[in-house]
């Protein structure tokens, strides 16, 4: 069956080199300007971390209709999803966990206050003109939860002509979506819009999910060189949940032999308000400052065994965020460059559970409201030592009203031999903070937490060659993570978090874009990651006595590659492949069989590869039909293991088919 498997997807390999084809250059550029890696505009080949742009060609060439489903298209971010449309999808960068990766839209962190992490599922494609992602640590220039990488959305301006554009689709499992845009300039008054819809019945019982967004972007020029946008977005979803897949030959009291819950239910609603300025009094200096202000909503019902019944959960949690960035960049003289900023956010949350007895309907209410306010100053400053060198320096400040203050320093270097050749070398520390769940969860939470620190070392190698048509990337990491968090039992026997653990990680990343020739591009990435846990382990349920282990770190794959190849057919059709491998990984559970012994259970996630295929044609001069083919070879895998050893972890879907249309004009 695996060399059956292997034949069809190197016979799909083969008929894609024959056929298929994109268009217009190659996918990295090394003078491409990036603004994620120093808060201001910047030549990604003056920028000390690993960065990855996927821009218009990416978008289009993908058949992903959340931000989530186009980074698991790429192999720098490994993101872990629950099967179905509108399930949580979170990032990892270099084995990280997801809350040490800081996810931003324009600029704007959107990490939750209570798990950590945000959620990818809830940013639609539709909005976005280009990702950033910056692999490494970078606390010194965005504090909290920036210690694997940042990845920020960065969403599409207003056209300068007057345009519209519509479109839907169908698919597999009752898919449904539809969008619509627009946006014009009116001299100094620019704006867009954009509003969409989607749904889908789901491949498993209990998966129902259904979403609208809008967004509009309103910009002003009120000077040459200085100009007014205010950014809305909503969101709101509604869908279920499933849970994972029972043991073989069980029926849960509460779903059935496919799902474990067939009550579960989420609901979703956010809303944001960003005002931003940029000014640039002088060609040598720029001023940048947003202020903001962030809804989040989420009602979450379930229902479980408890110790003596049934239990009917009904949670509801209501996080407002306000928060302000002021930055400027002056270059004082021609070989310096100085950035100096200031972050301010307020962060409150009003949480309720409630929990009813199914058996006696007593119902028990418990609240808590807790808050945090951050004051960040930060500097950094790029000095052209020599004509062949750069020298980066940066340090920030952060200090908090919940867990203390933090410093993050950063120092790198380039060196550039060559026109079209860079060498980079990075060190950085940084911090992930404790959550609003770690610290004030009711009966359990732990106030004396301290961040979790990393400090991180890396090489890159790029090199493009003298016509452009290729880009060659290479590099080498280690990042080691102390005083991580991890839920525990105290002496009374109560689970606490604490910071009891350690990762150490190292690997490499390799990548290459080829043009060559206009109608063809290829691109091959690969990630390889070496990474050990040190945890502290229950070893006897009686005495709450704990162990220091060192294991292979949960859930990090040890190989990641991904393979695009597209071409533009004279007859105008874009055909597009896009082919992901993932590596294995490893669980662990507690295995309490030997009370009060207790060991560790440890399940493989299987390693599995995924091919897509999408195809577009244009119609007279606005029309656009688009045929997608997601894991064309039927490939059975989990992206997410379940919440006990016996479990089937949550499946994914198999063989699916989407068709759409859209006009533009």
């Amino acid at each position: 069956m695996k060399r059956c498997c292997f034949g069809f997807f190197v016979a799909g390999l083969w008929l894609m080199n024959l056929t298929l084809c994109w268009a217009d250059g190659p996918l990295v550029r090394m003078e491409e300007v990036v603004v994620t890696g120093t808060r201001t505009k910047e030549e990604i080949k003056n920028v000390p971390n690993a960065v990855i742009v996927l821009g218009a060609q990416e978008i289009s060439a993908s058949s992903a209709k959340n931000v989530g489903e186009l980074l698991k298209e790429t192999s720098s971010v490994d993101v872990t999803g629950y099967g179905s449309l509108g399930s949580a999808q979170s990032a990892s960068i270099r084995g990280s966990s997801a809350s040490q990766v800081l996810v931003m839209i324009d600029g704007r962190p959107t990490n939750s206050v209570t798990f950590g992490s945000a959620d990818l599922s809830q940013i639609p494609l539709d909005h976005v003109e280009r990702i950033e992602i910056v692999r490494g640590p970078t606390s010194h220039l965005y504090g909290a939860n920036a210690m694997g990488g940042v990845i920020n959305v960065i969403t599409k301006k207003p056209p300068l002509q007057p345009s519209f554009g519509a479109g839907i689709s169908y698919g597999s499992f009752n898919t449904r979506t539809v969008q619509a845009e627009h946006g014009q300039t009116l001299e100094r008054f620019a704006y867009l819009l954009n509003a969409g819809a989607k749904s889908s019945d789901g491949h498993r019982d209990n998966s129902k999910y259904e979403a609208q967004d809008f967004s509009s972007k309103l910009t002003y020029q009120a000077r040459d060189r200085l100009s007014l946008s205010l950014l809305t977005s909503a969101h709101q979803d509604n869908l279920g949940v499933p849970g994972p897949k029972p043991a073989a030959g069980s029926s849960p009291i509460f779903g059935n032999s496919q799902v474990t819950s067939l009550f579960d239910h989420q609901d979703d609603k956010l809303l944001n308000n960003t005002l931003r300025l940029q000014w640039e009094p002088l060609d040598s200096l720029q001023v940048n400052w947003q202020t903001y202000q962030d809804y989040y909503e989420l009602i979450f019902r379930q229902r479980y065994l408890g110790l003596t019944s049934a239990v009917e959960d009904h949670s509801t949690y209501q996080a407002n965020i306000y928060g302000s960035s002021l930055n400027t960049r002056w270059g004082f003289h021609k070989d310096h460059k100085l950035t100096l900023g200031v972050d301010f956010r307020q962060e409150s949350l009003e949480g309720e559970q409630q929990l009813k007895d199914l058996e006696t309907s007593v119902i028990t209410t418990t609240r808590w409201t807790p808050d945090n306010t951050i004051w960040g100053l930060f500097a950094q400053e790029h000095w052209q030592a020599l004509s062949q060198v750069r020298l980066i320096g940066g340090l920030r400040y952060d200090r908090t009203s919940r867990y203390g203050s933090e410093v993050s320093p950063d120092l790198g270097l380039i060196y550039s031999p060559l026109e079209r050749t860079n060498i980079k070398m990075h060190y950085g520390q940084a911090f992930r903070p404790p959550t609003f769940n770690d610290l004030f969860w009711p009966g359990a939470g732990n106030t004396q937490l301290s961040p979790e620190k990393g400090t991180s070392y890396e090489i890159n190698f790029d090199q493009a060659l003298n016509d452009k048509k290729a880009v060659f990337s290479l590099g080498l990491f280690r990042w080691e993570v102390r005083n991580k968090i991890q839920w525990v039992p105290d002496a009374s026997g109560t689970w606490q978090p604490q910071n009891v653990n350690e990762q150490n990680t190292w690997g490499g990343e390799a990548g290459v874009q080829w043009n060559p020739i206009k109608e063809l591009t290829f691109s091959l990435g690969y990630t390889y990651l070496d990474s050990k846990q040190k945890n502290l382990e229950l070893k006897d349920a009686l005495t709450n006595s704990l162990e220091l282990v060192e294991r292979k770190a949960m859930a990090v794959p040890e190989h990641q590659a991904r393979l695009t190849i597209g071409y533009l057919a004279p007859c105008k059709t874009r055909l597009n492949m896009i082919a992901r491998f993932l590596g294995e990984r490893l669980i662990y559970y507690d295995d309490f069989s030997a009370f009060p012994a207790v060991t560790k259970l440890e399940k493989k996630i299987g390693a599995y590869y995924t091919l897509d295929f999408k195809a577009s044609h244009p119609f007279g001069n606005h029309w656009e039909g688009t045929l997608s083919l997601l894991n064309l070879t039927d490939q059975s895998y989990l992206e997410q293991a379940g919440t006990s050893f016996s479990d089937q972890g949550y499946p994914t879907p198999g063989r699916s088919i989407m068709v759409g249309v859209s006009y533009k004009y």
